[in-house]
């Protein structure tokens, strides 16, 4: 099973929703109970802190959606997601997201 996604590109000005999904990973009646989602640059030119702001988050089912804002053209993020559950798991998943600007 791979935990490592690829999110489709977006844009600067406009809001991404990023699905990480556990459900695979959760025994009958556990459930998530917090998470947290960070982001640090894999591959272009921008410095430290990402400009790929916190959007928040939110917990359904066996998913965590996290919203992505802003970040540079050009740049790609390396995105992680670590969630709680109710029975005492930390469970990780990662993915990339390119930003782009409108038209390429």
């Amino acid at each position: 099973m791979s935990y490592r996604s690829i999110f489709d590109a977006k844009i600067p000005t406009v809001d991404a929703y990023l699905v990480f999904d556990f459900s695979a990973d959760l025994v009958p009646g556990e459930t998530i109970t917090s998470a947290i989602t960070s982001g640090l640059v894999y591959s272009g030119a921008e410095t430290l802190p990402p400009s790929l702001s916190d959007g928040g988050h939110t917990v359904s089912g066996g998913q965590v959606t996290q919203v992505a804002q802003g970040g540079l053209a050009g740049v790609s993020y390396n995105l992680t997601c670590v969630a709680q559950t109710s029975a005492g798991h930390a469970l990780v998943r990662q993915g990339y997201l390119v930003v782009k600007d409108l038209g390429t």
